[in-house]
């Protein structure tokens, strides 16, 4: 049985994040105060139930989840507690790719999928460029050209 209150918890965590980042002047103070209250709040969470899966909290909220760990980068540490929880609990493969990601850049080293990009719609530096496409279509990813058109675009 899913634990309605802590979903709709996490699916409100989620839209405040999202409405903060797509404010046409985002306000990166408050989008910082906004990560911190998220992160804590997801720390209670892992501590309480380990990682918020489907069956605790149905898979939209379990989903969702990712994103509010993708942007708890002042804490690596529990990013990579969570991304393990996450493998250990068969999350979705996409969401796996985009954190292994960040915790990669986060760590100074270079990404495996290609989804982590610098302000200036850059890419953060890829290993094995070569095989990128590959290991994105083995997570379900398109293809990186793909991708990055449509990062350019909605920038």
């Amino acid at each position: 049985m899913t634990d309605k209150a802590l979903a709709q918890e996490i699916v409100i965590m989620v839209r405040n994040d999202q409405i903060a980042r797509k404010a046409k002047k985002p306000d990166w103070k408050g989008i910082l105060q906004i990560d911190q209250h998220n992160l804590e709040r997801m720390k209670q969470i892992v501590k309480e139930f380990s990682w918020p899966d489907s069956r605790l909290v149905g898979k939209k909220a379990s989903n969702l989840s990712w994103l509010l760990i993708q942007h708890a980068d002042s804490d690596v540490k529990f990013q990579k507690q969570c991304l393990k929880l996450m493998l250990d609990s068969g999350a979705d493969k996409k969401n796996i790719a985009y954190l292994t990601d960040r915790i990669l850049v986060n760590t100074s080293q270079k990404q495996l999928y290609g989804t982590q990009f610098k302000p200036s719609l850059e890419p953060f530096p890829i290993q094995d460029a070569a095989n990128l496409d590959k290991r994105r279509k083995e997570v379900g990813l398109g293809s990186f050209a793909s991708y990055f058109r449509k990062i350019k675009h909605n920038s």
